[in-house]
Order: C-alpha cells, then sequence, then structure tokens
C-alpha cells in the first residue's frame, strides 16, 4: 500500500499538472470574441472531462489513503438516511428497507469519508441488481469480542456495524477474493474503474474499522463495516479552520504577482491571464531564479503564486528563504498533490493560502484580490 501511494502522490502532482493546462487553455479560447456556440458547446464538453479526470485523481489518492481525514462525533443513522436520499435515484425496480438500531452509539469519523464508503457499497450493490431486487441497510452495536478474533485490538469497547444487502448475482470465492483490489472490476471497458470498492476498504482501514464481506454466487451478498464506538467523551479533531471570503469584498485588480512555476505553458497562461486582469506579473521558472527575482524586487512583488515540485531548488525550501528577506511575504501555494500533514505544516510557516489544481484561473484571480484586500486592510488599520 506504500508504494502505491508514492505511485498516486506522483500520478496526482503530474496528472493534475496536466489538467490544469488544458482548463486554463480552454477558458482563453472560450474568452475569444469569436467564440460561437458550438466553440461553448464544445469547452463545456473538455471541461466535464478535466472534472471527470480530476475525479479518478481523488479516487486513487483515496485508494491509496492520501486525503485528509477530518474526524468528528457522528451518528450512523445520520449518514445511513443522508445516503438513502442520494439512493433514491436507483431504478424503481430496486426497493429499499431499513433496519436502523436506536440510540446507536456514536463513531469518531470523517462524515464525507465515510458518505463516500456507503454510498459506493450500495452503487455495487445496485449494479448487481440489473433486473431489480432488494436493497437492505441495517445498523447494530457488535459487543467487541465478537470480532477480536479477527481484529486484535484490546482498546476497543465495541463497534458499530453497517450491513449492506442486496438480492442480486452474488460472487463466486475467487471474486469475493479480490474485490478489494485496485482496478479489479468484473463490469465492462468504460463501466466501471474498479476503484469504488478499494476506495471502501481503504476509508475503513483509516478509520481502525473491519469490512467483512459474505456471497454465494446466484444469492446475493452482504458487506459489514465495523467502525469502533467512540471512547469516553473524545473531542473532535481536524475540524476545518478556514473561515470563507467575506461575499461583500471586491478584489482589488492591481500589484505584482511574482509567479513560480516550472510548467512553461501554465506560466505563460498565467501572465496573459493575470495581466488581463491587471496585475503586473513577474515569473521564474525554478526555485532558485524565484529567490533572486524576490531578492531584487520584493519592494514591487505582493503576492508570490508557488508552486512546490520546483527545479533546483523545490517551492518547500523556497518559502523560508523568502521570509528571512520579507517575514511578511504573501505566499499563494499552487500544487497538484499536497499531503494533508504537509499543508498543516505550510500554513504553520505562514503561507497564506493552497489552490488546488486543476483550478480555475478565475479563482486563482479572486483569491490573489481577496488576499491583498485584507493586506491592505490589515495594514492601514495597524
Amino acid at each position: 500500500m506504500e508504494s502505491i501511494g508514492t505511485l498516486a502522490g506522483g500520478i496526482a502532482h503530474d496528472f493534475n499538472n496536466i489538467l490544469n493546462i488544458i482548463r486554463g487553455y480552454a477558458t482563453l479560447i472560450g474568452q475569444q470574441p469569436t467564440a460561437g456556440w458550438q466553440i461553448t458547446k464544445s469547452l463545456k464538453v473538455i471541461d466535464q472531462e478535466i472534472e471527470r479526470g480530476a475525479s479518478v485523481v481523488r479516487q486513487l489518492l483515496a485508494v491509496a489513503r492520501k486525503t485528509e481525514t477530518h474526524l468528528a462525533s457522528l451518528d450512523v443513522n445520520d449518514i445511513v438516511l443522508k445516503v438513502c436520499e442520494l439512493i433514491k435515484t436507483f431504478p424503481k425496480t430496486i426497493t429499499v428497507a431499513l433496519n436502523l438500531e436506536r440510540d446507536v452509539p456514536s463513531v469518531l469519523a470523517d462524515p464525507n469519508q465515510m458518505s463516500r464508503a456507503l454510498l459506493n457499497v450500495c452503487v455495487n450493490a445496485r449494479d448487481a441488481m440489473p433486473t431489480g431486487g432488494q436493497l437492505s441497510i441495517r445498523t447494530e452495536t457488535v459487543d467487541a469480542n465478537k470480532v477480536r478474533d479477527r481484529r486484535f485490538d484490546g482498546g476497543v469497547n465495541g463497534y458499530i456495524c453497517i450491513a449492506v444487502s442486496d438480492t442480486g448475482t452474488g460472487m463466486k470465492d475467487e471474486v469475493r477474493g479480490r474485490i478489494f483490489e485496485p482496478f479489479f472490476t468484473t463490469k465492462g471497458i468504460g463501466e466501471g474503474t474498479g476503484l469504488g470498492l478499494a476506495i471502501v476498504y481503504s476509508i475503513i482501514k483509516e478509520h481502525n474499522g473491519l469490512i467483512e464481506v459474505d456471497s454465494v454466487a446466484g444469492h446475493g451478498a452482504t458487506f459489514r463495516l465495523y467502525l469502533p464506538i467512540q471512547s469516553g467523551e473524545q473531542s473532535v479533531a481536524d475540524a476545518p479552520k478556514k473561515s470563507a471570503a467575506s461575499g461583500g469584498i471586491h478584489p482589488s485588480r492591481s500589484g505584482t504577482v511574482l509567479v513560480v512555476e516550472d510548467e512553461v505553458a501554465l506560466v505563460q497562461l498565467l501572465k496573459k491571464l493575470l495581466s488581463q486582469a491587471g496585475y503586473r506579473v513577474l515569473a521564474a521558472m525554478d526555485g532558485e531564479e524565484a529567490i533572486d527575482l524576490y531578492q531584487n524586487h520584493k519592494a514591487e512583488i505582493d503576492v508570490v503564486l508557488l508552486d512546490l515540485g520546483l527545479p533546483k531548488i523545490t517551492g518547500f525550501d523556497v518559502i523560508p528563504r523568502l521570509k528571512e528577506q520579507n517575514p511578511g511575504v504573501n505566499i499563494i501555494i499552487t500544487t497538484g498533490y499536497l499531503e494533508a500533514d504537509l499543508k498543516a505544516k505550510l500554513f504553520r510557516t505562514g503561507v497564506k493560502d493552497c489552490i488546488h489544481k486543476p483550478y480555475l484561473v478565475d479563482d486563482v484571480i479572486e483569491r490573489i484580490g481577496t488576499l491583498l484586500e485584507n493586506s491592505w486592510t490589515a495594514s492601514n488599520e495597524a
């Protein structure tokens, strides 16, 4: 799994860079006065496919357990009910039956990840019932001793089990033994990525849980997701701390931006679009050039738009060098992939914002403007 994680991180960075360039130049084409409805329609398809590509990258990162986890005290019944709202789009030939334990104990989990895991299991059940059937979801408290023969964890008081059953085609033993492997699928070409159940497995493992599958070919399947009961009054961890920008502020479109990026096509795009938005742009293609440019122009530069994967000197190492010259330097990170712990570390160093690729250039312009507006307001109030 560690090697998959390293591979996924590298793919995410490179592939998101490529998607970012495609999205940027598609935006540029859409701004041309000669762009008619046919071009606009084609660009919409391009944007949809970019989102699909980015979604595949996110799935890869989820399989490799490379996504951020925001834990909260959850009632699993609430998760089940929310997912049931989503699966109302399933064919009407599939009926849904719920059997939820009342007053079920809380678990400490990421609500978005748990919703995704449960939805993926339900989608798998739907696909196993092409002609219809019944999808059943049950929640119950399970004594830890009943699970310990399958998981040795003496610190767990008990588990909450979410059981999802279907009356579909079921699985042979050889298929059941491989369903959690990344990219393994029994579906036809173009009908699935083979990542859905692999993501479920990774999410449950990330939550110190357990997943079991019972199935017989021709007689449906049951997936059981076990999550440890929250012990004591454990505090909620990793709550998002970033506040939304005020909707009443219209960011100023002036100032100088130092773009530090090693993709030539992206540098050219940003120079063109940022200039059109009213900014003066300086550009560096590597970390060494960025440090030199900042040293020579720090009195003029208002924002540094900094990629992390740079030649000569990495973006991580550029940051302290810039802060040596100006402790109050405004740095916005742009990256195709960033691990959660590194992201937190960057914010602790004083980085003001982090934008993930593929991004919309309009969003970058907006966030640069908001940062400058906030900086100038704070400066005037000081």
